[in-house]
């Protein structure tokens, strides 16, 4: 990755010329390789909207058309716990590439006292406004509910069930 010179900015770039799909895909790999991520090994996290996200093979994370589900399972538990949570600098790195996805449905099956560390870290460090919220084949605990009243971003929220 090229060094961004300050002081030779224009005062007319977009945001898009920094900020492009193709920066975010060099920084989501250098991620995914520091925390050892196969991204083909695991069941899918990161979709398309309008696509069954269940059964089928990893999909969506670098689509144009940047609207996505993150689902919080099990399995995304297990990557959180092994991989993401062992230090300072990897879950800064993880909360940074969570708000580059331009996330706007967030689904949480079968949530647990188990992997709730999990999605309370996604819930605080989501700084983007979502859409909905779902959890379903589960409690919601306490302390998912007290991370959901702290972030400002989930007041507007267009669903959330249970």
């Amino acid at each position: 990755m090229n060094t961004l010179d300050s002081k030779n900015i224009s005062f007319h770039f977009t945001k898009q010329d920094y900020f492009s799909l193709k920066l975010y895909k060099i920084i989501s790999q250098e991620y995914f390789k520091i925390i050892k991520f196969e991204i083909n090994s695991v069941n899918p996290y990161f979709l398309k909207e309008k696509q069954s996200y269940f059964y089928n093979d990893y999909k969506g994370l670098y689509t144009n058309d940047k609207t996505h589900f993150l689902i919080i399972n099990d399995n995304f538990n297990v990557l959180f716990c092994e991989n993401v949570a062992v230090n300072s600098k990897s879950l800064n790195l993880f909360a940074f590439l969570l708000n580059t996805l331009d996330i706007k449905y967030l689904h949480i099956p079968n949530p647990n006292e188990k992997n709730t560390n999990a999605f309370c870290f996604v819930l605080e460090n989501l700084k983007k406004k979502i859409d909905e919220i779902i959890f379903y084949l589960g409690s919601i605990y306490d302390k998912t509910v007290e991370t959901i009243n702290r972030n400002l971003n989930f007041v507007d929220l267009k669903k959330m069930f249970s």
